[in-house]
């Protein structure tokens, strides 16, 4: 097959005139080389710049920073949709790539600019052009040329490299995987003719911003979600709420927030699981404590550390976490002996041998004493305050 007169033909004939004619020749005297993508791949997806968000910290207004997600990192709009190496304009074709190094050159990042990525996760098989492969077959290599030949040899080659990918999709093909064109990327490109074999990955999305290395080159810096820079983030922001789409971005955010806590919570234990020294475990449990004590995890974390101590044989002080672990006001105190026993009884943190008769009368010991002990507390605090008025 004459790659060059074909070339010749796309720029220089109807479309509609030639397209039946390659489709024919591409299937009946060409070998593509494939390779499968599979369900549960990831791959990246870039977009310059990110979304701004205003939100109230405790009653000051402010505008945030946030990466782009879901559908404002995934394929534009069709009427939005622009021309590139191997979609038409106005139709969208999905792009990513294999790695963080290659998706911010792909989108060209600059120094100091920044960009938020995601990752996208295959949902349906598909068999995709190995464009990549076709360097090492002989009558494919000035196929492979031609797909690849950057936009700055030739302002024209985009109306050839859509053309052919418009055969690929038509042979059935779900798309086309293709090395990088560009000099600082060694990974690999993808493209797919069905955007929804990708689904956006929740929480995934991050914000970078480009930096030089020693050698001058562009490399990524993640940056922390704005946000964090509110020490008490977690309890002092409130959505502005100006539009439902913001409305339904706060919401998202509320929900990372929870997800990384979550993450977070899993590492934490882990970590704690692989120590061997008592006084590291206890300090590591102390620290692990504090820090989820301000997320939605509060009484995992409590209870983690009380089954810790319970297990060790130190019975009341794991009981008093069980008992802090509830955050139970005076006037529920009623109920804090039986929600500690059922918690203590029905974890499987704590090991069944120690579930007995004497450590439940142990635990209305021990939540008697607490209560007495606040007691005092709240009587002393009021003796106080009574001085101050008098």
């Amino acid at each position: 097959m004459n790659f060059f007169e074909m070339q010749n033909e796309i720029l220089n004939v109807n479309r509609s005139d030639i397209f039946n004619k390659y489709l024919k020749l591409f299937r009946d005297q060409l070998s593509i080389p494939t390779r499968n993508i599979c369900v549960g791949e990831h791959w990246l997806r870039g977009r310059i710049h990110c979304d701004t968000f205003k939100v109230s910290f405790d009653d000051y207004d402010s505008d945030i920073e946030i990466p782009y997600f879901k559908k404002e990192i995934g394929v534009p709009p069709i009427e939005m949709t622009k021309s590139f190496r191997f979609n038409r304009e106005n139709i969208a074709y999905l792009y990513l790539t294999s790695d963080l190094n290659t998706c911010m050159a792909e989108i060209r990042l600059k120094e100091n600019e920044i960009c938020s990525i995601s990752e996208f996760s295959c949902v349906r098989n598909g068999i995709y052009v190995d464009v990549i492969s076709m360097f090492n077959i002989l009558e494919l290599k000035p196929l492979a040329d031609i797909l690849l030949q950057p936009i700055d040899d030739n302002k024209r080659i985009y109306e050839i490299t859509q053309f052919i990918s418009d055969i690929f999709k038509k042979i059935g093909y779900s798309g086309i995987l293709y090395p990088s064109t560009l000099k600082r990327s060694n990974g690999l490109n993808l493209v797919c003719f069905y955007p929804d074999y990708f689904e956006f990955v929740m929480y995934s999305d991050r914000i970078y911003k480009g930096v030089p290395d020693e050698s001058g080159n562009i490399i990524p810096l993640s940056q922390i979600d704005e946000f964090k820079r509110y020490p008490e983030y977690r309890k002092e922001m409130y959505s502005f709420g100006d539009t439902p789409e913001k409305e339904e971005a706060f919401e998202y955010i509320e929900d990372k927030i929870c997800f990384e806590d979550e993450q977070e919570y899993i590492s934490g234990v882990r970590n704690i699981c692989d120590l061997n020294n008592t006084s590291e475990i206890e300090c590591a449990l102390n620290s692990f404590v504090e820090y989820f004590s301000r997320t939605h995890l509060r009484k995992k974390a409590y209870q983690f550390r009380g089954a810790y101590y319970i297990n060790a044989g130190k019975i009341e002080i794991g009981i008093k976490d069980y008992i802090l672990s509830l955050n139970a006001c005076k006037a529920q105190w009623n109920t804090v002996i039986n929600r500690v026993t059922h918690d203590i009884f029905d974890s499987n943190d704590v090991d069944n041998a120690l579930k007995t008769e004497e450590l439940k009368q142990k635990i209305i010991e021990e939540c008697n004493l607490y209560f007495q002990e606040s007691d005092k507390r709240w009587n002393m605090m009021m003796e106080e305050l009574k001085k101050l008025d008098s």
